[in-house]
């Protein structure tokens, strides 16, 4: 059963007027569908998106060319060009 008032906005039984009453229900049903895929959306992040991040991270991060970068400098500063041999690295003694 609808009412409707003086300026034409229809009401409910309960006397709310309907646009908000529907309002209300809408709103209720997109919070219920989010908490049914929330679950999902962090199985998704956890087992696809972290893992596709870590190797991203991996690819660019390299500990190998921090080390040995600057021992390849100091290599080619010591290197005569004009000769035949290729840069030589010093023997390091522990």
């Amino acid at each position: 059963m609808t009412l409707e008032t003086d300026n034409g906005a229809v009401l409910t039984a309960s006397g709310v007027p309907l646009r908000r009453s529907l309002n209300r229900a809408l709103r209720r049903q997109k919070l219920r569908a989010f908490v049914l895929i929330a679950p999902l959306l962090v199985f998704v992040l956890v087992t696809f998106l972290a893992p596709i991040g870590d190797m991203l991270f991996r690819s660019v991060e390299n500990q190998i060319v921090a080390d040995t970068l600057p021992r390849t400098v100091d290599a080619l500063a010591n290197w005569d060009p004009s000769s035949d041999q290729p840069p030589m690295r010093r023997r390091f003694v522990h």
